[in-house]
């Protein structure tokens, strides 16, 4: 797949698009679906898929925090269909006015090229939000270019949305939330060294500390699935800030089950599947270890690999 940063280096003039817009913050099922009939249009078209959204730092300056780094919604973007992702800093079309981002951008045959563009039906763009789908379909009526705008998606009744999805994991509630996503929401993080307090109690442990920035789910100990060399371990993972023994920074701690080998400095996925409890601080590290054994069998029953 193809990123593009700069608007600079934009130029479809050799191959149309078909064009899926939008932040694309969580990727989840209903951003799928808009990047999902962007692929098929553009495969029966034979114009490339192209999705155009903004930098996921640059986007959170806005207000809130990333559901996903930059490097895992680039990868759920390729997954989904996406040939090309352009990728831009929002600052620089902050104040680009609706009409001219849609005419100088989406529809130039020098620049995005666009043939067909793909999108939710709430669509705002350019300068404080004051473009919508009514502008946009007025403007590309006139280039000759079709809108597909996507009804919202809806799940018991409510709007699929990434802040939806973030109230969910803030609610422990970690299958709805991965359901909504479209597959489990997972960290690609480099392993750190930590205290080793729990190798030395039967009970080794990796260590990733969270960028900083990004949505955490609750605090807690959550059972969870680790990709080490391609090949997926079931575990147990804490995320938080370890009150017993204390962390620096938000961390997850996993212990994975039959695995034994050194990961210090390597680049591990750890992905969150069900829920199992708070953080809490206990008095004794004892406590903390009983605790732990009782965490681990519970996450072995959820795998079903109890004895």
């Amino acid at each position: 797949m193809n990123v593009i940063n700069n608007i600079k280096n934009i130029n479809f003039s050799a191959a149309p698009t078909v064009t899926a817009v939008g932040i694309f913050d969580g990727v989840h099922i209903a951003h799928r679906r808009v990047i999902n009939t962007a692929a098929e249009l553009a495969k029966n078209l034979g114009a490339q898929c192209c999705v155009f959204t903004f930098d996921t730092k640059s986007v959170s300056t806005k207000g809130g925090t990333p559901l996903l780094t930059e490097g895992e919604k680039l990868r759920r973007l390729e997954e989904s269909g996406a040939q090309t992702v352009v990728s831009l800093d929002f600052s620089s079309l902050r104040d680009m006015p609706p009409q001219s981002f849609v005419n100088d951008i989406l529809l130039s045959k020098n620049v995005l090229n666009c043939r067909v563009i793909v999108c939710g039906n709430d669509l705002r763009f350019g300068k404080n939000a004051a473009g919508d789908i009514q502008l946009l379909e007025t403007l590309c009526a006139k280039a000759g270019v079709t809108v597909t705008a996507l009804d919202l998606m809806r799940s018991s009744g409510e709007v699929i949305s990434t802040t939806r999805i973030k109230k969910l994991f803030e609610n422990g509630e970690c299958e709805k939330a991965n359901s909504l996503l479209g597959e489990d929401i997972c960290y690609t993080l480099p392993v750190t060294h930590g205290n080793e307090i729990g190798r030395k109690m039967g009970f080794p442990t990796i260590n990733q500390t969270f960028p900083e920035g990004l949505f955490l789910p609750r605090f807690g100990v959550y059972c969870s699935k680790t990709v080490i060399d391609g090949k997926e371990y079931e575990s147990v993972s804490n995320i938080g800030v370890k009150p017993t023994i204390g962390s620096a920074a938000p961390c997850i701690e996993t212990h994975l089950f039959d695995f034994s080998g050194d990961l210090y400095g390597e680049s591990v996925t750890v992905s969150l599947k069900s829920f199992l409890r708070a953080e809490q601080r206990f008095e004794s590290r004892e406590q903390l270890f009983e605790q732990i054994a009782r965490d681990k069998q519970r996450a072995k029953e959820y795998f079903n690999l109890a004895n």
